[in-house]
């Protein structure tokens, strides 16, 4: 066994650790990124979750991105933005319609869901998804307690303008954001970052540092 041999083996296992499977696609980077935020859901009693995690996967989340991103409808900022928020409200749609199962869902919850898809992706790679390569300066910021962290850590902001009020980044839980307040996170965030850096790769080298992570994970709002 040559070296390649040896690290197609090792990507292999880790594609396998992280979806399930050594050939991951849109679904699977999906359900992957459902558990980034399953924890943040009130389910009713006897509910788990899945079968309407892949309805949604299936019927909202997976044919949305090929519908507009893998056939090149955005290819824009505005394009992403209006994509993204549309995406946020389908979903949020879905579970208003399933009191039975959840009593509430939000845009904190959908925003996690659905730019943890597109990292997830990312992850998967532009051999699998060329048309990521066109995206990247388009990708939002998955919102957390890690980012807030490295807001108020970091860029030394303690609050965002939303509608006309200050809102106080430690005390929010970004499960339970809305769309105002993702907003202005998002612009600030791109504000901060600057034009010399794409944002998802700022975000990418936020979450490489495990032990300033953990530090600044205590200077924020335990989720719910």
């Amino acid at each position: 066994m040559n070296k390649n041999d040896i690290q197609n083996l090792i990507a292999d296992f880790y594609r396998v650790c992280l979806f399930g499977t050594k050939d991951p696609d849109i679904e699977n980077a999906a359900k992957r990124a459902y558990r980034d935020l399953c924890r943040t859901l009130k389910l009713n009693k006897g509910e788990n979750g899945i079968s309407h995690r892949d309805n949604v996967i299936s019927e909202i989340i997976e044919l949305r991105i090929k519908e507009k991103l893998v056939n090149s409808v955005c290819m824009s900022q505005g394009d992403y933005d209006e994509f993204h928020h549309a995406l946020c409200e389908e979903i949020i749609g879905y579970y208003s319609n399933e009191k039975s199962y959840v009593s509430d869902f939000y845009y904190g919850q959908a925003q996690k869901w659905i730019n943890m898809t597109m990292k997830y992706l990312c992850v998967i790679g532009e051999e699998r998804y060329p048309w990521l390569n066109r995206l990247y300066p388009f990708l939002h910021i998955p919102i957390d307690s890690v980012i807030l962290g490295k807001i108020i850590g970091d860029f030394e902001i303690e609050s965002v303008a939303v509608k006309g009020k200050r809102v106080l980044l430690k005390n929010l839980s970004w499960s339970r954001i809305d769309k105002d307040t993702y907003d202005a996170i998002q612009n600030v965030l791109r504000e901060k970052i600057g034009k010399n850096e794409i944002p998802i790769v700022w975000e990418f080298k936020a979450w490489n540092s495990p032990k300033e992570n953990t530090q600044l994970t205590q200077i924020v709002k335990s989720d719910i």
